[in-house]
């Protein structure tokens, strides 16, 4: 009976840990999409205010 709460206890394990690993993909993968779309916004208005400035 040991065996088989140890087996399990491990396969909860592998489990939990392969939950995290995606994760901590996703979030690494949403923190680089927020820094992309950020950077995009930051040229955008960049390009904005020079315009706007250049015109008046």
């Amino acid at each position: 009976m040991d065996t088989l709460d140890n087996t399990l206890t491990t396969s909860q394990i592998s489990i939990l840990n392969t939950i995290i690993a995606r994760v901590q993909s996703k979030i690494l993968s949403i923190g680089y999409h927020l820094v992309f779309i950020k950077s995009k916004i930051k040229k955008r208005l960049k390009i904005i205010s020079r315009i706007f400035f250049f015109n008046f």
